[in-house]
């Protein structure tokens, strides 16, 4: 019990990939990342064709953690893109790079739904009663059960917070909410999550009026940064675990990145 996996139509229990991360939305995360920089260097660097194998390895990864949330944001991510190299960027190297990019994608998508359709079926539904939705949806209300508060329980303070309001939980439910935004509400109060969000708000002003939005990698970086902040609306790791927060401040350091000119 515990563990991150789900019941396919046949009713047998699926555990998702872990990789060496503490949970799979973690490592659907990193590969996250890891897909979006190859997307760079494959638009932006002369790599062979062979580095297609790579990129297929690396899709076929992320799906096995079923992270449900960021595998939606991959396919927006890549149809922005798609959308702006052939509406506001015209470029026939980048439309070759892409159908490139689009055929292997879709060769991973047809294989991996081929022999894993019940546990693909299983996860494309979404129930109300499902047990991942069902917590959110506890963690939310007990953080908010408190009412407004300017300092909230404390930083790190909110499993501990839980503990005395519900001591009869079983232990593995003893977790952080499920949402950096209201898990800093509750622990540092309407002055912490404000001082938060004025600082995502006036680092992305920044970056858009530095950049201009010019090129197509800014538009990249701020998807990154936009995606990134999306799923923090529905797990914790961004703010709780190291790998997590490794990502998140990685992602908010691409947007001060100084200009390369180089770059078309």
């Amino acid at each position: 019990s515990g563990i991150a996996s789900f019941y396919n139509m046949a009713g047998e229990k699926v555990v998702r990939a872990y990789g060496t991360t503490p949970h799979p939305n973690v490592l659907a995360a990193y590969l996250f990342l890891a897909i979006f920089a190859f997307y760079y260097l494959w638009l932006y660097k002369k790599l062979n064709k062979s580095y297609l194998f790579v990129y297929g390895l690396i899709l076929l990864a992320f799906f096995f953690t079923f992270a449900r949330v960021t595998v939606f944001l991959l396919f927006l991510n890549f149809l922005i893109r798609a959308l702006l190299v052939r509406l506001k960027f015209r470029n026939e190297y980048w439309n070759k790079k892409l159908a490139l990019i689009f055929l292997t994608t879709l060769v991973v998508i047809v294989a991996f739904s081929v022999f894993y359709w019940p546990q693909t079926i299983s996860r494309i539904k979404i129930s109300p009663h499902e047990e991942a939705v069902q917590l959110r949806i506890f963690y939310g209300m007990e953080s908010l059960k408190s009412g407004l508060h300017w300092f909230g329980v404390g930083p790190g303070n909110f499993v501990n917070w839980l503990t005395v309001q519900d001591p009869n939980l079983p232990r593995n439910l003893y977790q952080p909410v499920h949402n950096i935004y209201l898990l800093l509400y509750s622990e540092t109060g309407i002055l912490g999550i404000s001082a938060f969000l004025l600082f995502l708000f006036f680092l992305a002003k920044d970056f858009v009026l530095r950049t201009r939005l010019k090129k197509l990698y800014h538009y990249s970086f701020f998807l990154v940064f936009l995606s990134v902040l999306f799923v923090g609306l529905f797990d914790h790791f961004l703010m709780t675990l190291q790998q997590g927060r490794f990502m998140f401040w990685l992602v908010l350091a691409m947007l001060t990145m100084e200009e390369n000119d180089d770059i078309i």
